[in-house]
């Protein structure tokens, strides 16, 4: 092989790295836009959980409206709609797909994970069939 040829692969070796470095950048921004769903104090929330998860903590199950509370001081009741509202979801079922769909199952994944971690740190082990023999007395 000639310089010319080496110099010319490379060429568009490089040409192709470059763009798919190109979509790639594109997807990766097209996959945050659902963030601009969020409210602010939604965001701070999402952010905080997100946190969570990357240290490996847990939170129980509804913890994520408990956890709004804290920080933000404005939901007088536990109430998923107005909870759904306040972070900028409400109405996040349809249409699937949407960008309000894909913030709100974020943030369901997101809790859902934390206070799966949180059972299994915090919930008693049995045994298999321990759960039976409790029930029919067996011993």
């Amino acid at each position: 092989m000639s310089g010319a040829t080496i110099l010319i692969l490379l060429g568009v070796a490089f040409l192709c790295f470059f763009i798919l470095y190109l979509f790639n950048r594109a997807d990766k921004r097209r996959a945050l836009d659902f963030y601009k769903v969020y409210t602010p104090n939604g965001l701070q929330l999402v952010k905080k959980l997100e946190e969570l998860f990357d240290n490996n903590e847990a939170i129980p199950w509804t913890g994520e409206i408990k956890l709004y509370q804290q920080m933000f001081n404005d939901l007088p009741k536990i109430d998923l709609d107005e909870f759904e509202k306040a972070i900028g979801i409400y109405g996040h079922v349809e249409p699937e797909g949407s960008q309000k769909s894909i913030a709100g199952e974020y943030v369901t994944i997101l809790a859902s994970n934390l206070a799966q971690r949180h059972t299994s740190q915090y919930s008693e082990l049995q045994a298999i069939g321990e759960t039976l023999r409790s029930i029919w007395n067996y011993t």
